[in-house]
């Protein structure tokens, strides 16, 4: 089940859940894959796709912030020179 949670939270990136989505998918995936060891069954599938999921989409997201404060700053400066 957290499997499935954590999957459908990493997805919901798509419908405007930009940062909460994928740390919750980060959490509950690590916590499905957990408990499936821990009892004794195979990886689970769901929970290790949210996890990566999450971690490449909260990676993205970290970069396009990054991307966007640096073109404002360049933007800024090339005003200041122009003007």
């Amino acid at each position: 089940m957290l499997g499935i949670i954590a999957l459908v939270a990493t997805l919901s990136t798509f419908l405007g859940f930009n940062f909460i989505g994928p740390v919750i998918g980060i959490i509950t995936g690590h916590m499905a894959r957990k408990r499936s060891q821990e009892a004794g069954f195979g990886d689970n599938e769901m929970g290790k796709w949210g996890f990566i999921l999450g971690l490449v989409f909260l990676g993205l997201l970290v970069l396009g912030w990054a991307l966007g404060i640096s073109f404002g700053i360049v933007g800024g400066l090339a005003s200041l020179m122009a003007g």
